[in-house]
């Protein structure tokens, strides 16, 4: 992702903001067209998740080993299925990235921090917060209702391609 916030920071002057989707994510062009409107700023919009606990069995695939990340709970973190990142935003990750110790689960990763200043490895803040990008919660990137979502997530495992269709032509005809 740093690559590609990289190219859109140096290739794309134009752009404001970026939007992050994973292939398996329905997105509600209109109701993300409606969240785009965020504070100016380094800012990153999507469900920002609290108290996530760190998983302790090596088996799961979202296994976390206490030697690179010790908490029980992870900070706050965006959730990587889909988010808007801001151009600043983006420039304070890029020339952050490399100062913090990695944790392999990506949109936790975004939230870890060490202390720059500290000969400690110190897992107290977030990455966020100790380079001043702010996380917004916006309740449409956390919604399963079809009616009323801006993302949808998982839909492939969650639901049959007969059942999104029918749903995809419902809302065609309530337009």
């Amino acid at each position: 992702m740093m690559a590609i916030y990289g190219f859109v920071i140096d290739q794309l002057p134009s752009v404001d903001q970026i939007v992050v989707t994973n292939d398996d994510t329905i997105v509600n062009a209109t109701a993300l067209e409606q969240v785009l409107h965020m504070k100016k700023g380094p800012v990153m919009l999507g469900k920002v998740s609290r108290g996530y606990p760190r998983i302790f069995l090596p088996w799961l695939t979202w296994h976390v080993p206490s030697e690179m990340y010790p908490n029980l709970c992870y900070p706050l973190f965006v959730q990587g299925s889909s988010f808007v990142l801001s151009k600043e935003g983006a420039k304070l990750l890029v020339e952050n990235v490399c100062k913090v110790p990695m944790v392999h689960l990506d949109d936790v990763f975004m939230g870890v921090y060490i202390p720059l200043t500290s000969s400690k490895v110190l897992f107290s803040g977030v990455l966020s917060n100790c380079v001043g990008l702010g996380l917004i919660h916006n309740e449409g990137f956390d919604k399963h209702i079809f009616d009323d979502f801006v993302v949808y997530h998982y839909q492939y495992s969650r639901h049959s391609a007969k059942y999104l269709e029918s749903l995809w032509q419902k809302s065609e005809m309530s337009l």
